[in-house]
């Protein structure tokens, strides 16, 4: 992060930062991330250390697990990111974790996609006259969060274009400030005008 330093940074305001739509796509993302984890490890710890959703295979609820634990670390760093991106002044530095953002968003769209038609086709074959209530239950649930799972990561996916096609059409002035800037403090930019533009 040591390129980060040399960046002229805004002062932090926490009331600005909560009303972002895309920190509160990441939270949805990181609650929904939490909730796939409890339902897949309790449902495992609840089947003696096998995984209840197929007798044969146990990679299902691995997958599910590590992507969990995966997403969540993304979105905590995403978080940082945005803490981050909203006092920067560099709008290259910022377009380009933008696109970084973008990405992360769509790969894991992917694959919790494929990790939601994976655990469905397992829990299809599944014996479920050997389990307990509960255990289907917590299954269910795992299931229905993976589907969320699929859709808070992309609106996510989504705020990210949108707030990228925002920042590639925001007129950036001399001063390294943006329109944005000169709105929210209600004082006027200064334009310079070159003498091959007269």
């Amino acid at each position: 992060m040591n390129c980060f330093r040399d960046q002229a940074i805004r002062p932090f305001r926490l009331s600005w930062y909560a009303k972002k739509p895309q920190v509160t796509c990441r939270i949805v993302c990181l609650v929904f991330s939490l909730v796939v984890i409890g339902c897949v490890a309790t449902a495992k710890a609840a089947n003696h250390g096998d995984c209840p959703i197929s007798n044969v295979d146990s990679n299902t609820c691995n997958y599910e697990f590590g992507l969990s634990v995966v997403a969540i670390l993304a979105v905590i760093l995403f978080l940082y990111f945005d803490i981050y991106l909203g006092r920067l002044q560099d709008f290259n530095m910022e377009r380009k974790l933008l696109v970084i953002d973008i990405i992360v968003d769509f790969v894991f769209v992917l694959l919790w996609f494929i990790g939601f038609w994976y655990l469905i086709s397992r829990w299809s074959e599944s014996d479920r006259t050997l389990l307990a209530g509960y255990v289907i239950d917590n299954v269910k649930a795992g299931l229905a969060f993976s589907f969320l799972c699929i859709l808070s990561w992309g609106t996510a996916f989504g705020v990210g274009i949108v707030k990228l096609r925002v920042a590639s059409h925001t007129v950036i002035y001399d001063d390294g400030t943006s329109e944005a800037d000169y709105i929210t403090s209600n004082q006027s930019p200064t334009y310079v005008i070159s003498n091959s533009a007269i």
